[in-house]
């Protein structure tokens, strides 16, 4: 598990094997966020933001895309 990692060790969320399974069941979604204009407030376009729901609770991008590109399954 990272230094500083909210999870607790017990709930195995930071596992890779839970990450893998999550991909596996395409259980990550994506939001989009739109990127605004300041001047005007029109749309520019969108940014695609990875979202993981594990046992009914989200968990935090910094937690599993970390872990993602330490084993493989995702570039920095």
């Amino acid at each position: 598990m990272r230094k500083g990692t909210s999870w607790d060790v017990e709930l195995c969320i930071c596992r890779p094997d839970a990450l893998r399974r999550a991909i596996a069941g395409r259980r990550l979604v994506a939001a989009l966020q739109p990127q605004q204009r300041l001047v005007d407030g029109s749309v520019l376009g969108l940014k695609a933001l990875a979202r993981w729901k594990h046992d009914g609770k989200w968990v935090p991008p910094a937690e599993f895309v970390s872990i993602a590109q330490d084993v493989g399954l995702a570039q920095p």
